[in-house]
């Protein structure tokens, strides 16, 4: 059960996010072709009004204090346990798409805005949460032709071992990614946290504009090939970052960092057709690419 109080001269509102009978539980499943269920609570949200802790139905809603209001619905969207979800796209593993989610966002303006226009007879407003799944379908994988719309490519020292693992860990986890027409990509929720137990290894990054040594540096290579690709195939770019210093791998301006749980690099694919995203080291020359193929 969730509580929000605001008190204004002796009068209290309560929200109560009512659990028990009035519970609604719904299933979104991240991927049709995985049997993966993803579940939340959503409750009937219910508007109580109290004066000095004894039930007043006539008191105006106005007085509820919108900042309070408004950090309450903000810590409800994307608190620990908050209902919003980033989409992250399935992958192609040779027989069928596997993995996903759909993207979930409670929309915290209308919540606010919705408990602030009830009037003195009204007592209930429902959470304003919108969904949107992947597109992306096994077949869709059929009518891909392998045509390379956007390519990028760039060069790393390949005896800096640590940070040549770390674009290779992190590339891998990219490879035969598809997005289906209106799918978002996210490259922290693909590649996920980068720590020790996932073989992630200590090499050089930048940090408060300089350089040092730490946990999945060149990742940063990754995400910039990435992003070069992204540019070339004219996918739309939703979040891009620069570093705070030049890097030597590709030309100012034409990078993309990423630090996890902070920056992303995030683009959608709004054309009317599903891309898969192809990438590799090549060991030998010392490079990493990204294809994006229709």
């Amino acid at each position: 059960m969730k509580h929000f109080l605001a008190l204004m001269a002796f009068a209290s509102i309560c929200v109560l996010a009512a659990c028990g009978s009035g519970e609604e539980r719904v299933a979104a499943s991240v991927s049709t072709h995985e049997n993966v269920v993803l579940e939340k609570t959503i409750p009937d949200l219910s508007v109580t009004v109290f004066l000095d802790e004894e039930e007043f139905d006539k008191l105006p809603v106005e007085l509820v204090n919108e900042d309070d209001l408004r950090k309450w619905a903000r810590d409800l969207a994307r608190g620990k346990d908050g209902f919003d979800q980033t989409m992250i796209p399935a992958k192609w593993n040779g027989q069928e798409l596997v993995g996903g989610q759909d993207q979930v966002t409670l929309d915290e303006q209308k919540l606010v805005e919705d408990i602030l226009s009830l009037s003195v007879w009204e007592r209930e407003v429902t959470l304003p949460i919108n969904r949107q799944a992947i597109s992306a379908r096994a077949e869709d994988i059929n009518n891909i032709e392998n045509k390379t719309i956007g390519h990028g490519r760039t060069s790393y020292n390949k005896s800096v071992s640590g940070r040549v693992e770390n674009i290779r860990l992190s590339t891998e986890s990219v490879d035969y990614v598809v997005l289906g027409s209106g799918d978002t990509f996210t490259f922290n929720g693909i590649v996920g946290e980068r720590t020790k137990e996932r073989g992630y290894q200590v090499a050089s990054v930048i940090m408060d504009g300089d350089f040092t040594d730490g946990l999945g540096g060149g990742i940063c290579q990754t995400s910039t090939t990435l992003y070069n690709a992204v540019l070339d195939a004219g996918l739309t770019v939703l979040e891009r970052h620069p570093h705070s210093l030049p890097v030597g791998y590709v030309e100012e301006g034409m990078d993309a960092m990423v630090s996890w749980g902070s920056a992303d690099l995030r683009f959608r694919n709004d054309f009317d057709y599903p891309v898969v995203i192809r990438g590799g080291v090549d060991k030998e020359k010392g490079e990493v690419w990204f294809d994006i193929r229709k």
